[in-house]
């Protein structure tokens, strides 16, 4: 009897646990995940000029419901700069300024809805970077033949004047690039050119094999550093890849001083396609005309790629 009882008390607790714990699992998870804003995918940016970066993004598929709010964009710095900004869905793209050249910025994109709910945040690794149009004001930025006394080369950022400036072969050892122009037209690495240098050797410049066809340098967006591309000297034959390009071509270039096999500078060179041709002027003093994106900071390749 007391057997019977004991068992009967001992299902009544079984049956009691189990109940419990049935209970606990659906108050644990009453309807499925939580319901969640979507982040922002496929982030890029790109500098625009030594303050300001633009940034832009797929919307969030949060962006069509009724709930949403608006974009945080939270702005960090490696030198301790923080800040956020509130965008609305029409600010994309974003262009971010105030910030400092010498300086790398973690920028995390934010969906926020109604109630203030973030979404997880979708990354980019920026840094601002030198724009050049001209050498000085209303001079573009030219590089002419050999024949022409203009100059030939190039040095990409001049520490004193923080400009690009046009060098005659008398000054070959400050070069970054350099044109030659006989059948083909061709620009690049300055050392290639066959040219009488003496001892005044351009710096090592290096291009990658990957370029752009495009009409300006602030839509060419990009989320993976400049370093990972892959480069060597060579020099860019502009009459054999001149019927490709239908708009402006932009080079990849990483050059670094003679002696230093550590520290590159990173550019974007964009060479003007004027009328259908690259080469403009008249024979003597015919020319390539370029803007610049140049990162002053060593080894700084503009960007890494996001993490969501």
């Amino acid at each position: 009897m007391i057997l019977i009882v004991l068992s009967k008390f001992k299902f009544y607790i079984a049956c009691l646990a189990l109940t419990a714990i049935v209970t606990l699992y659906s108050c644990s998870d009453p309807a499925g995940p939580k319901k969640y804003p979507a982040p922002v995918t496929e982030l890029v940016a790109t500098s625009i000029d030594s303050t300001s970066i633009r940034i832009k993004w797929l919307a969030s598929v949060t962006e069509s419901d009724p709930a949403f709010d608006r974009y945080i964009v939270s702005i960090n710095g490696t030198d301790g700069y923080i800040r956020q900004d509130t965008i609305l869905r029409v600010s994309n793209p974003y262009k971010i300024s105030g910030l400092k050249q010498e300086v790398i910025y973690r920028i995390d994109v934010y969906t926020m809805i109604k109630g203030g709910e973030l979404s997880e945040k979708t990354s980019v690794v920026w840094a601002p970077a030198y724009r050049f149009k001209e050498i000085y004001s209303s001079v573009p930025i030219r590089i002419y033949e050999q024949d022409s006394p203009k100059g030939c080369g190039i040095d990409l950022f001049e520490s004193t004047t923080r400009k690009p400036r046009i060098l005659t072969l008398d000054s070959s050892e400050y070069w970054s690039m350099g044109l030659s122009v006989d059948t083909n037209v061709r620009f690049g690495s300055a050392r290639l050119l066959g040219y009488d240098f003496k001892d005044k050797l351009p710096a090592f410049t290096e291009i990658s094999d990957f370029y752009y066809d495009t009409p300006i340098l602030d839509i060419v967006y990009g989320t993976d550093p400049l370093n990972v591309a892959l480069y060597s000297s060579k020099l860019v034959n502009l009459t054999e890849i001149e019927p490709q390009i239908k708009s402006h071509l932009i080079l990849l270039v990483r050059t670094r001083e003679t002696g230093d096999s550590v520290n590159f500078n990173y550019a974007k060179i964009l060479i003007k396609k004027i009328d259908g041709k690259f080469l403009q002027g008249t024979a003597g003093n015919r020319y390539i005309e370029c803007e610049l994106s140049y990162q002053k900071t060593p080894n700084v390749g503009f960007a890494k790629k996001p993490v969501h």
